[in-house]
């Protein structure tokens, strides 16, 4: 990066009319003259301006020195990538006084937050992939608003008993949840250029121990992996033709995050629930957000 570029404060007021200097609702002030405000703090720091929705605004941007950069593969930051799994005590709290109002077969959603699986990439011991059990809660309204426009509701009887003692019969509706969130997982698209399943990078296959040790076999099976490993290792080292494939041109580095979610479809409504719909002609718009622009191909 050559310089940063300061976006001009009055083109952020006129986009933004509120602005906040918190994330936190219950703490943050609102920010009236942003052209006092510094850009950084004297540890050289970030001041961070946000939303009412509690999404940062960005005062400046990059400017680099190349117009054109290779573009890098980004990866997670280990350290705090559970962070962006953590439900805010205001969010859980707004979720249970929007459940108490509903009639949603289901409980409010658990406080516990999900755990995350850590996997370092390229020896940078702090830097790599993740898996979880759980999607981000950011996800959390539109998958509400989804099952409130599909789900199906479902009426029952159950007994009731008034203050003097006569039981009688109250109908109940309940609705529910066909959407339900599974997993999550964030990793570079290179992933799928450097090995076709998990477990099939070249750099890891131990071909180079396994033609050294070649000259310790003795039985005719051990001779055989050996010298089928030499032959690998003579054709190519295993590092380079990683570096081989990473070489080539258009290869992808954008950094993915693909939630898993289940969708029963015994809990459609009936308006749904019969084999002519797909995901095309199921309502709200949230379908997409949830299965990205290429849902088709990536479902």
């Amino acid at each position: 990066m050559q310089e940063w570029n300061i976006i001009d404060p009055e083109e952020i007021r006129a986009e933004h009319p509120q602005i906040f200097d918190s994330q936190d609702p219950s703490t943050r002030e609102e920010i009236n003259d942003i052209a006092a405000l510094p850009l950084e703090t004297d540890a050289g720091e970030e001041v961070r301006i946000y939303s009412p929705d509690g999404n940062q605004i960005m005062r400046r941007e990059p400017l680099f020195e190349d117009a054109d950069p290779p573009p890098c593969a980004p990866l997670v930051n280990l350290r705090t990538i559970q962070q962006f799994f953590e439900s805010s005590s205001e969010s859980l709290l707004l979720d249970h006084d929007k459940d108490s109002d509903s009639n949603s077969i289901y409980p409010p959603p658990s406080q516990e937050d999900a755990h995350c699986s850590l996997y370092p990439q390229a020896y940078l011991k702090v830097f790599g992939q993740v898996q979880a059990n759980g999607v981000p809660p950011a996800f959390r309204a539109i998958v509400k608003e989804i099952n409130s426009s599909v789900g199906r509701t479902e009426v029952y009887e159950s007994d009731f008993e008034d203050e003097h003692d006569d039981s009688t019969q109250q109908e109940h509706a309940i609705r529910l949840d066909p959407l339900i969130s599974d997993s999550c997982q964030i990793y570079n698209a290179v992933a799928h250029k450097l090995m076709a399943q998990a477990g099939t990078l070249d750099a890891v296959q131990g071909d180079i121990t396994a033609a050294l040790a070649g000259s310790y076999a003795e039985s005719q099976k051990d001779r055989l992996v050996a010298q089928h490993a030499f032959n690998v290792c003579e054709a190519n080292l295993p590092h380079r033709r990683v570096e081989h494939r990473l070489s080539t041109e258009h290869v992808r580095k954008s950094l993915r995050l693909e939630n898993v979610y289940v969708l029963k479809l015994q809990d459609l409504s009936d308006k749904w629930r019969n084999g002519r719909c797909d995901f095309h002609t199921l309502p709200n718009s949230g379908w997409q957000i949830l299965m990205g622009a290429n849902f088709q191909k990536h479902p």
